[in-house]
C-alpha cells in the first residue's frame, strides 16, 4: 500500500469513528429528552391516581369509623437540590392532629419517584427551623412495554400486593397506615430516613 492509500485510509477510519460517536451522542439526548417529556406527564398523572384513590379511602373510612381525614393537593413547587432544581408534587392526608404527605419528586434526568413525608414529632409537615421530617419510602415510576407508568417498590419497608410491582392502592394503603397508627399511637414501620429541614436537604432541597 503506497503512502497516500495509507493516509486515506487512516482518515476514513478516524471519519467513521467520529461519526458514529456523533450518531451515538444524539440518539442519547433523544433517549434523554424523550424520557425527561415522559416523566413529566408521568408523575403528574399517578398523582392524580393517588388523590382520586385517597378520596374514595378518605370516604370508605369516615362510613365505616367516622374518622374524618382531610386530602388536600398542593400546587407543584420547586426546589433547589444538590443536582440542580427539581419539581416536588404534593398529596396531604391529615386527622383532626397529624398528617402525612404523599409527594413526587421529579428531578431533570431521572424518573419519578414518589415517597412519604412525616413530622418525627407529630402534627403538620412543614419546613422550617428545629423540625424533624420523617421519609418513607414508596417507589419508582418507570416506564411499562406500553408506556403506562409502573409502580417499581423502593426501600425495604413498602408493603406490595405480592410482585414486583405496586399498585395505587398499595401507596395509598401506605399513606392511611402511617397516618392512622400514629394517631394510635404505634408506628407502622421505621423511617427510611429522618431529616432534619430548614437547611437544605438531600431530599427535598431548598424549597423556592
Amino acid at each position: 500500500m503506497d503512502r497516500w492509500r495509507q493516509l486515506f485510509v487512516e482518515v476514513t477510519a478516524q471519519e467513521a469513528g467520529r461519526l458514529e460517536a456523533d450518531r451515538r451522542s444524539r440518539a442519547a439526548l433523544r433517549a434523554a429528552q424523550e424520557l425527561e417529556a415522559w416523566s413529566r406527564s408521568a408523575a403528574p398523572a399517578v398523582m392524580d391516581s393517588l388523590e382520586v384513590a385517597c378520596r374514595a379511602r378518605a370516604d370508605e373510612l369516615a362510613r365505616m369509623t367516622g374518622v374524618a381525614v382531610s386530602v388536600t393537593r398542593s400546587a407543584p413547587t420547586s426546589v433547589d437540590s444538590r443536582d440542580g432544581c427539581a419539581r416536588v408534587l404534593g398529596l396531604s392526608l391529615r386527622d383532626r392532629v397529624h398528617e402525612v404527605v404523599i409527594y413526587g419528586y421529579l428531578h431533570s434526568g431521572n424518573l419519578p419517584v414518589i415517597h412519604f413525608l412525616m413530622n418525627a414529632k407529630g402534627g403538620g409537615v412543614q419546613v422550617g427551623r428545629h423540625r424533624r421530617l420523617v421519609s418513607f419510602p414508596g417507589c419508582r415510576v418507570t416506564p411499562g412495554d406500553d408506556g403506562r407508568p409502573v409502580l417499581r417498590p423502593v426501600g425495604r419497608s413498602t408493603p406490595t400486593s405480592g410482585s414486583e410491582q405496586l399498585t395505587t392502592d398499595d401507596l395509598v394503603f401506605r399513606a392511611f397506615e402511617l397516618l392512622l397508627r400514629r394517631a394510635l399511637g404505634r408506628p407502622a414501620a421505621a423511617a427510611e430516613r429522618v431529616l432534619r429541614s430548614g437547611a437544605s436537604t438531600p431530599l427535598l432541597g431548598s424549597l423556592r
